[in-house]
């Protein structure tokens, strides 16, 4: 009977072992999840910042344009002397689209305002895509686009040219 009641002890402990290594593995896989969802957290958010200094890097560059030319702006970005910087999602550099381009994500439009012959400002749009942002989204109404519009940027002139139209 003591030999019995011993072997029960050693059961009961052996389960109490079991229970508490179960216990740790939940706590670590916990903790995996959590860093990994960290990790992930920071990558998104240098996606979107590196695709937002890129487009001020070629705002930059209009607005200098501007100024060397007596306030208007190229009518083609690939008047301007800059290399462009590195699309996040493909490797490559990032590249002026049309809006209904198919792999419009992280890449730009540049649309020039024209008035009186001259090009008198210009909207930037930047695509990014939903799975890779923590901004809102503007959805574009055409389904052959992947990339949503991430951010528009304008020249400052742009509000007193739609005001006089």
């Amino acid at each position: 009977m003591n030999n019995q009641t011993s072997r029960d002890k050693h059961r009961k402990s052996d389960s109490v072992i079991v229970a508490e290594i179960t216990a740790v593995c939940i706590i670590l896989v916990f903790i995996g999840v959590t860093a990994i969802n960290s990790y992930l957290n920071a990558m998104t958010h240098e996606k979107e910042r590196h695709g937002i200094e890129a487009i001020i890097e070629i705002q930059t560059a209009l607005e200098s344009y501007a100024e060397s030319n007596n306030g208007s702006y190229p009518l083609s970005i690939n008047d301007l002397d800059i290399t462009l910087p590195q699309n996040q999602f493909t490797g490559e550099s990032i590249r002026n689209v049309e809006i209904s381009d198919r792999e419009a994500k992280g890449n730009f439009s540049y649309i020039p305002i024209l008035q009186e012959d001259a090009v008198q400002g210009y909207f930037l749009i930047r695509y990014g895509d939903p799975k890779y942002s923590k901004t809102t989204m503007l959805d574009i109404d055409l389904p052959t686009v992947k990339g949503k519009i991430n951010r528009i940027f304008h020249s400052d002139e742009l509000e007193e040219i739609l005001n006089t139209q």
